[in-house]
C-alpha cells in the first residue's frame, strides 16, 4: 500500500492533476472538486507525493532507454553504465546526465529509504485503524447513554468504509481496497462468511496500540 500512489490516484478520480515545478514544489491543478479531507491528506504527505512523482519520472526515463534497445546499470554503486546506446537521441542522453544522482538513487535504494517507506506505511495504517476505533468508540458512547452493554457495540463494513470515504476524501472502491488489504494482512476479521461485522485482531502489530479497546483484556 503506497500512500503517495493512493493519494495520487484518489486526486485523479476527481479530475485533479499533480505537477512538479522546477523548484521541486508540488502544484495541484483542477482541484475544484477534490474534497477537503483529501486535500488535508495531500498536504500531510506532500514530501512523499513529490518523491513518488520523481520516482515515476525516473521510471519513465529508464523505460525510454529500454525502448531504444539500450541498457543502463549501476557500477560499483556510484557510476552509471549505458550499453547499446547507439539509437538514443541526444536529448535523452542529456536528461540521463542531468538526472544521474536520481537514477542512481532509484536503481540502488538505500536501507534508510526502505525504513522511511516502512515508517510512512505504518503511519498511514495507523490512521486507517484509528478510523475504525473512532466509530467503535462512538457506538460504545451511545450505548452508555442508554445504560446499554458496550459489548453490543459492533462496526459494520459499510459503516467503516463510509467513515474512510468521509475522513480521507476517497471513493467507495478505494475504501473497499483499503479494507480488503487490511483483511488480507489479518488486521481485521469478518464475523462470518456473511460479513455483517468487522472485528479487530488485537494480536496484530498494527492493532496492538489500540489494545485498550479490547474488552476481553479489561475483564478480570
Amino acid at each position: 500500500m503506497n500512500i503517495a500512489q493512493q493519494l495520487y490516484e484518489s486526486a485523479q478520480q476527481y479530475g485533479a492533476k499533480f505537477e512538479l515545478n522546477e523548484g521541486q514544489g508540488l502544484r495541484l491543478n483542477h482541484a475544484d472538486h477534490v474534497p477537503d479531507a483529501l486535500i488535508t491528506q495531500i498536504r500531510q504527505f506532500k514530501p512523499e507525493i513529490i518523491q513518488y512523482l520523481q520516482q515515476c519520472a525516473i521510471s519513465d526515463l529508464i523505460d525510454s532507454i529500454y525502448q531504444y534497445g539500450a541498457n543502463i546499470e549501476v557500477i560499483d554503486g556510484q557510476q552509471l553504465r549505458l550499453d547499446h546506446a547507439y539509437h538514443i537521441p541526444d536529448q535523452l542522453i542529456t536528461q540521463i546526465q542531468q538526472l544521474k544522482p536520481q537514477i542512481l538513487a532509484y536503481l540502488t535504494p538505500s536501507t534508510e529509504q526502505d525504513q522511511q517507506g516502512q515508517a510512512q506505511l505504518r503511519d498511514f495504517e495507523h490512521q486507517l485503524v484509528q478510523v475504525f476505533f473512532d466509530r467503535l468508540d462512538h457506538k460504545r458512547q451511545n450505548l452508555r447513554k442508554i445504560n446499554g452493554s458496550i459489548q453490543n457495540a459492533l462496526v459494520t463494513p459499510k459503516d467503516y468504509m463510509g467513515d474512510l470515504m468521509g475522513k480521507l476524501g476517497i471513493q467507495q472502491y478505494q475504501a473497499q481496497s483499503y479494507l480488503d488489504n487490511m483483511i488480507g494482512q489479518g488486521m481485521f476479521n469478518y464475523d462470518s462468511r456473511f460479513k455483517f461485522y468487522l472485528f479487530p485482531n488485537y494480536d496484530h502489530s498494527a492493532i496492538q496500540p489500540f489494545s485498550h479497546y479490547n474488552l476481553d483484556k479489561l475483564q478480570p
